[in-house]
This record gives C-alpha cells, structure tokens and sequence, in this order.
C-alpha cells in the first residue's frame, strides 16, 4: 500500500489538468530600473523584472531626471559601483525633489544619499 500510494503521489505531483496554465501572470505595474545599464546587476535586475512584471523599463541613473519615471508605477533607483575616493564616495548625484511623488524603491548607497538629502530616515538601514 505504502508504494502505491507514493506512485499515486507522484502522478498527482507531476500532472496538471489540460489547458491549464501553470505560470504564474504577471504583476500589472509598469516599472522602470534605473542604474548602470552596462552592469551585469542591471542585466540581472532587468532579466528578472521582465519575467514578472506587465512592462518594465531601464535607464540610467547618471542621467536620471525625475521625468523619466512618467508613464511607470514603480521606480527602482540601483548603483552597483561605488568608488571611494579621498573617504569620498563617487557617484551619480542622483537629484529628488520634495515634489516627486512616484513609489520608489532606493537600493544600496543610492538609496543612502538620496535618503538623507531628502532627510529620510530609511538612508543606512
């Protein structure tokens, strides 16, 4: 009984009905990743945005301007390279307004310095 009852399982674990769709839909929010474009965490974050979100978008955050996340629901700011120079970190001066008003997801140092110009509490967590 114990090994048809484990076949049974197994049967029922690895069959789905016909014409069921096993994948899950994706999320419908528009995001956009803005970071190093040219960096293999922007290709990764990208990659795996696109598999589960309705329309994702990516740009870079030397250049960002706040305009840039019109027609998105979620920003998602990124650097993943930081320079420390003379105790000075290099990076983007990436520039948010107290009149912008998009959900936004800072990650990593980004999300420090932007934090603390805006005088977030969230910058070093």
């Amino acid at each position: 009984l114990l090994i048809l009852a484990v076949a049974a399982f197994f049967v029922l674990a690895t069959s789905a009905p016909e014409g069921v769709d096993t994948a899950s839909p994706k999320i419908g929010l528009r995001v956009i990743y803005l970071g190093h474009p040219q960096s293999p965490r922007a290709r990764d974050f990208v990659g795996f945005l696109e598999k589960h979100f309705r329309k994702v978008g990516q740009g870079d955050l030397d250049t960002f301007r706040e305009s840039d996340t019109a027609g998105y629901d979620v920003t998602i700011l990124d650097y993943d390279e930081l320079k420390v120079v003379n105790k000075h970190i290099q990076m983007p001066k990436t520039v948010v307004s107290r009149q912008y008003l998009r959900p936004t997801v800072t990650i990593g140092a980004t999300g420090a310095l932007v934090c603390e110009r805006l005088g977030l509490k969230t910058g070093y967590l």
